[in-house]
């Protein structure tokens, strides 16, 4: 099958959704290439956090192998409030001529396709979002999102074969919202890949050594934008009171400001602050060595489908109390904490370190999961197949 993901942004190197469906599509033998745009998306202070690894925002046009997946990044005409306007993208897809379009995100280039198909050009359209909450907060946003369901009803909802929600909430935003009719709407959940993210003890051995951390010690690991938004703010507070026997340290393997940093160490006793390691963003290919070398992962805010991945290196898992976490964690694998609440989290975190013979369990559980439920293989062959049924 000759299946085409349209994107805004691309970034291979980090991961995400849209480059692991890609690769295990291509795995199963599938012809398949990415079409996106010619920058990165423009992440939130973009210097201090992405540039180190991605370079500059602005990465140019043409055809290049990226990660091992066949990439068109065209030229953009216009980019307003992360949407950009792909120049060409029409004859690029007609000269294609895929079986299968995968649109990633509503609000990207979904319009411009489900307007191609209506032509008459024969291929199947799937279109996924996130997103589950919308704004009214004036009169003007309230037109607004009247309009945009308006137009999704007309020119989307007759051509699209499927859209896939990758929560039950965003699913129902879909059908409540936008009013896209139940039938053709399809939940898919996110997943991790279970060949790249297994526990490897030597790699574990290799890394505690080189942050100098004893085997007796715990390990507490977050990966992910350092800021306020993801809840590392709260992680840190919960480390700074929290009661274990053993030595604790807190990894964060990921960028933010300077200030950030040096407010996020401030929040903490002078006892405790050699023990916040701060490490920069890494390439996706190798943070299995970081899930493999720490003892529980913590994610305090929101949800992240690095959960998963921890879960896949057989980690036990804290989040916070909402659905999409509950649902990652269901098999026993980890434990979620009241959101916001760093003495509750400090709890959790506290009764994880002090028994050990359970975070073993949680990690087998964790693993478990991945392979029966939460791996990309599985994810891969769902959004292939749900077009045609």
């Amino acid at each position: 099958m000759r299946i085409i993901h349209v994107i805004n942004y691309f970034q291979p190197i980090l991961g995400y959704q849209e480059t692991f469906l890609a690769k295990e599509q291509i795995k199963a033998n599938h012809d398949v290439s990415v079409i996106t745009s010619d920058r990165y998306y423009p992440f939130p202070r973009f210097k201090e956090t992405y540039r180190q690894l991605l370079g500059g925002r602005k990465c140019g046009k043409g055809f290049r192998i990226e990660e091992g997946i066949p990439t068109y990044r065209l030229p953009t005409l216009f980019e307003i409030r992360c949407r950009v306007w792909l120049i060409g993208l029409e004859e690029l897809i007609v000269k294609i001529k895929p079986d299968l379009i995968i649109s990633h995100a509503i609000l990207s280039s979904s319009f411009r396709l489900a307007k191609l198909k209506a032509k008459g050009y024969k291929f199947k359209l799937i279109v996924d979002d996130h997103l589950d909450v919308y704004t009214k907060k004036d009169f003007i946003g309230k037109l607004y999102y009247k309009w945009r369901k308006i137009r999704t009803q007309k020119y989307l909802v007759p051509w699209v074969d499927k859209f896939v929600g990758v929560t039950t909430s965003t699913c129902q935003f879909f059908e409540n919202e936008t009013g896209i009719p139940k039938e053709k709407i399809e939940y898919i959940h996110l997943a991790s890949d279970s060949d790249l993210f297994q526990f490897n003890e030597k790699k574990r051995k290799e890394l505690r050594n080189k942050l100098k951390i004893t085997d007796s010690a715990i390990l507490l690991l977050y990966t992910g934008k350092i800021n306020s938004d993801k809840g590392v703010d709260v992680l840190v507070s919960a480390f700074n009171i929290m009661n274990a026997k053993s030595k604790v340290y807190l990894l964060l393997v990921g960028d933010g400001t300077p200030e950030l940093k040096n407010k996020l160490i401030s929040m903490v006793k002078d006892e405790n602050k050699r023990n916040i390691i701060f490490h920069p963003f890494v390439p996706t290919t190798e943070l299995s060595k970081f899930y493999s070398a720490a003892d529980i992962c913590i994610w305090a805010k929101e949800t992240s489908t690095s959960m998963l991945d921890a879960a896949s290196c057989g980690r036990p898992v804290i989040g916070c109390d909402i659905p999409a976490v509950k649902e990652r964690l269901s098999n026993g694998n980890g434990l979620t904490y009241e959101t916001g609440n760093y003495e509750d989290l400090a709890a959790k975190i506290s009764y994880l370190c002090m028994n050990d013979s359970l975070r073993q369990e949680m990690g087998r559980k964790g693993r478990e999961l991945i392979e029966k439920e939460f791996s990309w293989k599985i994810i891969s062959k769902k959004f292939t197949e749900c077009a045609f049924t």
